[in-house]
């Protein structure tokens, strides 16, 4: 209780923000100006926005500036406040050594040019010698080359110390590397053909640095989908790792059925309602959802509004024939040059859903390089925020690079496994 905690000696003043509106509570305010503070309070306007999912995010620069001015007004006479925009200038060693579970790994920070953009990324190198296979991992989603909850950075350096070059790369526009981020508001901007050829060029980039050329590849969601096509377009890649991908085949409407899932499931809880009368709840994401389906013209929309009220009742959505065939012809391709693949769904992952209704999960006998493997949680755990969670997906993906490794070490033409389909229990 904020209320009842002792202050800091010497406060004189407290600015309490409020959420879009949604007022900071009063209690508080009234405990605050008891104790003798000056209290000031302010809408926070940008809250909603900038808790969006993370490619739609966008900061609150009118709350910074207000809390800035806020703080400029209590400097002491004849003290000039900071400018409120400012930039460092960082200049970065060469290369950091660091010692890993006692074997020394040499990060090194590379730049990687295509298409005329400068993609920024980090190699994780083994100081002695190397295996027979590297390793690159590409943006999760919006995510930056650090992983989620830092899981790249993990990986990288934990493979380089098996004697694994790891490359961690931002693509376009994300992390360090150039671009426009704005664009990914609309999410079919991050499953674009340009970055499959920029996964390519981290590939060519580890070839450079003499690297071996054989490679796994590492992605979540959209992440996954780019190592999965890389993989059908480069046969560098011996196989790649898809983390909770939301899809694997991209079609103009697999955003809005995500979205009209997540709005049926939102409908039908009192909570919901609750929040909307008390107007905590932010309704952009779901506008955005409307104004999707109102594009598609008269005709789809009404086909897109009665399969969201068929929606309420039937939870399992029929998949598009055609995305299926799609995903058939990506598999055979992968599994047709030998590239294994592992699949790890976690949580309530929409495509999951989307293969079960259609029976894809009896089917794995057709792709003997493949195994999915099913982590049951039924909680929403898409970027793997449990640390129980983050552990077991460690252990799968050093499971498949073992294997991996010994396939490289005694004969690159040797079989995949057979197809496997595994629950994994929480920890």
């Amino acid at each position: 209780d904020v209320a009842k905690l002792a202050l800091p000696s010497g406060s004189r003043r407290a600015l309490l923000l409020g959420r879009d509106g949604v007022q900071p509570d009063a209690r508080l305010s009234e405990a605050l100006t008891a104790a003798g503070l000056a209290v000031t309070t302010d809408d926070g306007r940008g809250y909603g926005a900038m808790l969006m999912e993370p490619q739609e995010a966008r900061a609150p620069v009118e709350t910074f500036a207000r809390t800035l001015d806020w703080l400029a007004s209590m400097a002491a006479p004849g003290v000039v406040p900071a400018p409120t925009q400012t930039r460092r200038h960082v200049v970065s060693a060469p290369t950091l050594e660091l010692a890993i579970d006692g074997i020394g790994v040499r990060e090194t920070p590379v730049t990687v040019e295509r298409v005329g953009a400068l993609l920024s990324g980090v190699l994780a190198q083994p100081i002695a010698d190397a295996e027979p296979l590297s390793a690159l991992l590409v943006n999760a989603g919006p995510q930056r080359r650090v992983g989620p909850n830092r899981m790249w950075v993990e990986t990288a350096r934990r493979w380089a110390a098996r004697g694994v070059p790891s490359l961690r790369l931002d693509l376009e526009a994300i992390g360090e590397s150039e671009g426009d981020d704005s664009r990914f508001t609309e999410t079919r901007e991050l499953y674009v053909p340009a970055f499959i050829d920029q996964v390519r060029g981290g590939l060519d980039e580890l070839e450079d640095r003499g690297c071996p050329g054989r490679v796994v590849v590492v992605g979540l969601c959209s992440g996954a989908y780019w190592s999965a096509h890389t993989a059908l377009a480069d046969e560098r890649v011996a196989a790649v790792v898809l983390l909770n991908p939301r899809a694997l085949v991209w079609d103009p409407w697999s955003s809005l059925r995500w979205r009209m899932r997540d709005a049926r499931e939102l409908i039908v809880l009192r909570s919901t309602w609750r929040r909307l009368v008390r107007g905590e709840l932010n309704l952009r994401r779901h506008v955005a959802t409307l104004r999707g389906i109102l594009a598609q013209g008269p005709r789809r929309a009404a086909a897109l509004a009665l399969r969201l009220l068929r929606s309420l009742r039937h939870r399992d959505e029929p998949v598009d024939g055609a995305e299926n065939r799609e995903l058939h012809f990506l598999l055979d391709g992968l599994r047709d040059r030998d590239q294994r693949a592992l699949i790890v769904f976690s949580g309530k992952e929409p495509l999951r859903d989307d293969l079960r209704t259609a029976g894809w999960f009896d089917q794995l006998d057709r792709w003997p390089n493949l195994e999915v493997v099913i982590v049951g949680t039924s909680a929403d755990t898409h970027t793997l925020q449990p640390i129980w969670l983050q552990r077991q997906v460690h252990d799968l993906i050093d499971e498949l690079l073992a294997a991996e490794l010994e396939r490289a070490a005694a004969d690159p033409l040797a079989p995949s496994l057979a197809p496997r389909l595994r629950h994994v229990r929480p920890a």
